[in-house]
């Protein structure tokens, strides 16, 4: 601003000595026209002798006067015309200066606007450089990040796996820790068992052998008495022989009459009879047997349909009435099949009667 204010000072100096030149010009030029148009005063006539030469001299003078004024004229006119150039050229100059001061500023906005463009350019491609570092770190920590994450939830994947692993493992030994608990004491219930069953083996075998014992001293007591009783009833009979062959004779009719009668009601006792003797020979002989190889489980039993062979092999063995226990009703079919051959009696009526019979299983 300061330099432009410099630049106006001279060109508003020189139009103001310009205007002025003119204005005195002007006066000039007004004051000689007034002096041409003014009409023309009566020449006052002096009567006096004039010198001719005196009039060319003075004619001559005022011509040089004249001339002097028109050069006088002139030369202002050129001075003025001269100003008017040198101001026009000083105008024109001022012009061509403010022009390429214009130019100047021109180039120096282009440039300072190319500079600014190139710095914003730059300043961009910087921001730019600036962004895609930015943008590149921001992907380098998110990949980070994410490769952190991913090992974090690996670690943790594993560390739930290994837990998982232990834990199964845990569930695992516990489980065969109980298993071998359960197996030994399996093992040591079947034992119990085997013992038990062994026990009642042995017992039952003691029992049945002084059964038998006791059964053999019977046989040879009742024999021995058996045979006293047949001496003594020898002699008594001997000695009744006659009154007997007399109360013989008197009843043979009557028991002629009867005995169609009597002996049918004698095969009906005796069956009855031997019916009794099996279920004895049931209850005594064969359910001690069986019930060695029965279930020891409390408050069971169950009916058994037996089907035997002559000599005492068990044929079959069928659930006639459950125990309500599918496994107890197994291991009682199971146990009569196991006692087989069962005791035998010699009675081949009482051995009839056992070819199919009903035996109760109970539990130990």
């Amino acid at each position: 601003m300061p330099s432009r204010k410099r630049g106006m000072g001279l060109p508003l100096a020189l139009s103001l000595i310009f205007h002025l030149l003119l204005f005195l010009l002007f006066a000039f030029h007004f004051t000689v026209k007034q002096a041409s148009k003014l009409p023309p005063q009566p020449e006052i006539i002096e009567a006096e002798i004039i010198d001719e030469g005196q009039i060319q001299a003075k004619r001559k003078l005022e011509e040089e006067k004249q001339r002097l004024e028109e050069a006088k004229r002139q030369a202002e006119l050129a001075a003025i015309q001269q100003t008017e150039l040198e101001i026009k050229r000083q105008a024109e100059a001022e012009t061509l200066r403010k022009a390429e001061e214009e130019e100047v500023k021109r180039i120096a906005e282009v440039e300072a606007r190319q500079q600014a463009e190139a710095q914003a350019k730059q300043q961009a491609e910087l921001q730019a450089k600036r962004e895609a570092e930015a943008e590149a770190q921001r992907r380098v920590e998110e990949e980070e990040a994410k490769r952190v994450a991913e090992v974090e939830a690996r670690q943790k994947a594993e560390t739930q796996a290994k837990q998982q692993a232990e834990l199964q493992a845990k569930r695992e030994a516990e489980a065969e820790a109980q298993r071998r608990v359960e197996e030994e004491e399996a093992k040591r219930v079947a034992e119990e068992e085997a013992r038990q069953r062994a026990e009642a083996r042995r017992k039952a075998e003691a029992k049945q052998q002084a059964e038998l014992e006791a059964q053999r001293e019977a046989k040879a007591e009742t024999a021995h008495r058996a045979e006293e009783d047949a001496k003594r009833q020898a002699v008594e009979a001997k000695r009744k022989a006659d009154a007997k062959r007399q109360a013989e004779l008197e009843a043979r009719q009557k028991a002629e009459k009867v005995a169609e009668q009597q002996a049918q009601k004698s095969s009906s006792d005796t069956k009855s009879a031997t019916e009794e003797e099996a279920r004895d020979w049931i209850i005594s002989k064969i359910r001690p047997k069986v019930q060695r190889y029965s279930a020891n489980i409390s408050g069971r039993s169950c009916t058994i349909r037996v089907t035997v062979l002559p000599g005492g092999e068990v044929q079959n063995a069928s659930v006639k009435e459950s125990s309500g226990d599918e496994s107890f009703d197994r291991s009682a079919q199971a146990a009569v099949l196991k006692a087989s051959p069962l005791p035998w009696p010699d009675d081949e009526k009482v051995a009839a009667e056992l070819k199919t019979f009903n035996l109760t299983v109970r539990s130990k």
